[in-house]
């Protein structure tokens, strides 16, 4: 288990909390932006400010369940900075769109994490990872505030889309994450 980075992009992504991580320069704040034009609300572009609190508490199994909660520091709201353009504020840029969508929002919980990873090239990663590992999710867990957040690793090289493949990651999580919720529940009431 690691260590949640501190420097990140905050995104709501089909109702769950998205945090994508990857070393400085790698295009978090860019990916972030194709998101957002496809529907993504941005939280928190670079460092947002991290609580945590309980949820429930089971005493039978000696289990507590609690959340992340990501939040973009005052005067940081809406703003991103892309290479390049420099500091950009998306409610201002969007603010002219007819439609009722939500291009920010001050705080998300956060559901998944998911670190970009970059390689040269596609044939990099099938070196070196076996058959088994090509068919399987690259699924990691993160740690925050005594609490795990599921996460993914996501490779980067010359033209993959990352937008369609992070959205079909967090759509995928998603239908475990709600099946779990769902399974859960029904054990409870039983």
């Amino acid at each position: 288990m690691t260590t949640l980075p501190s420097h990140g992009v905050l995104l709501e992504l089909h109702n769950m909390g998205i945090y994508l991580i990857g070393h400085s320069g790698i295009g978090k704040s860019e990916i972030a932006l194709q998101l957002i034009h496809q529907g993504a609300c941005l939280v928190c572009d670079d460092a947002p400010d991290f609580t945590s609190n309980v949820v429930s508490q089971d005493n039978e199994n000696d289990k507590i369940h609690g959340q992340i909660t990501g939040h973009c520091p005052k005067g940081y709201y809406g703003l991103m900075h892309l290479h390049d353009l420099g500091i950009i504020n998306i409610i201002e840029l969007f603010s002219s769109d007819a439609s009722e969508r939500q291009y920010f929002k001050p705080s998300q919980i956060v559901h998944f994490v998911i670190e970009l990873i970059a390689v040269d090239n596609r044939q990099t990663i099938i070196t070196k990872q076996s058959p088994q590992q090509l068919l399987t999710p690259g699924y990691q867990h993160w740690h925050c505030h005594s609490w795990t957040i599921p996460g993914i690793r996501i490779h980067l090289y010359p033209n993959r889309n990352i937008p369609m493949i992070i959205n079909t990651a967090v759509l995928q999580f998603s239908t475990l994450f709600h099946k779990a919720s769902f399974d859960n529940s029904r054990e409870k009431k039983q």
